[in-house]
C-alpha cells in the first residue's frame, strides 16, 4: 500500500512543461499563461500564435473534457 502511494505522490510531480509551464489545469489558465509569454490568442481559429525557437507556431490546446492533457 505504501509503495502504491509513493509511486501516486511521485508520478504527480513530474507533469510535462511547455516554455516552462505545467501542462495541467484548465484551458483558459493555460491560454492565460501563454499569452503572459507573448503568445495572442485568436478566438476564430481556437488557437495561439507566437514564436518557439525562432519559428512562428501555432499552438492547438485540446481538453478532456475540462482538465488540459495535450497541448
Amino acid at each position: 500500500m505504501l509503495l502504491l502511494l509513493s509511486i501516486s505522490i511521485y508520478a504527480q510531480q513530474n507533469v510535462t512543461k511547455f516554455l516552462g509551464i505545467p501542462v495541467d489545469g484548465s484551458k483558459a489558465a493555460m491560454i492565460q499563461k501563454l499569452k503572459a509569454k507573448g503568445f495572442t490568442y485568436n478566438t476564430i481559429t481556437d488557437r495561439l500564435e507566437g514564436a518557439f525557437n525562432g519559428e512562428k507556431v501555432y499552438i492547438l490546446i485540446y481538453c478532456c473534457p475540462v482538465n488540459l492533457f495535450h497541448i
